[in-house]
């Protein structure tokens, strides 16, 4: 059932916003639901039509599929088998935001942040960011969904833009 559960989360998504968890030894098959974004698609996109596409997935998810979305990312699970699918999502969302980041070639940060790591923090804010703005948005059912993409993309776009130098320095 809670597979069933992950599963049927990951398919609400469109195929290009589909979380792909990295390989390890570890890793649970889920018999292909979990697709990646086709890069053809990403390479003719701006950076930011990325974050907006990617964006409005995640809250098309949440309009869509509200008490899954409370179930999966708002109320903690005290059920360990649960807890563990919730983990598991909650990683493959964040490092599929990674994935989106670590297609900017530089990122304009103090020296001495690892890439990698830099890519995993700055994909944990964002993953944050929607996530209290989704939990807001389920008390506030009145606001339109473009409105609720437009506020995350714009607080998240500006930020990567400066990081990225796709905006220059004020």
């Amino acid at each position: 059932m809670l597979a069933n559960m992950a599963s049927a989360a990951s398919a609400a998504l469109p195929a290009s916003a589909r979380p792909v968890p990295p390989a390890t030894p570890n890793s649970v098959s889920t018999s292909g639901t979990l697709a990646a974004r086709p890069a053809a698609a990403s390479a003719r996109q701006s950076g930011e039509e990325r974050v907006r596409r990617s964006t409005d997935a995640f809250f098309s998810f949440v309009e869509h599929h509200r008490y899954a979305w409370r179930m999966l990312f708002r109320d903690p699970p005290a059920d360990e088998q649960i807890a563990a699918v919730h983990t598991r999502i909650y990683q493959q969302g964040t490092a599929a935001i990674a994935r989106l980041i670590h297609q900017a070639p530089a990122l304009r940060l103090p020296p001495g942040i690892p890439r990698g790591q830099a890519d995993e923090m700055l994909a944990r804010a964002i993953k944050s960011g929607n996530d209290g703005l989704a939990a807001w948005w389920y008390e506030h059912r009145e606001v339109p969904k473009d409105q609720v993409v437009d506020v995350a993309v714009a607080l998240c776009w500006r930020g990567l833009a400066r990081l990225t130098g796709a905006l220059p320095e004020p």
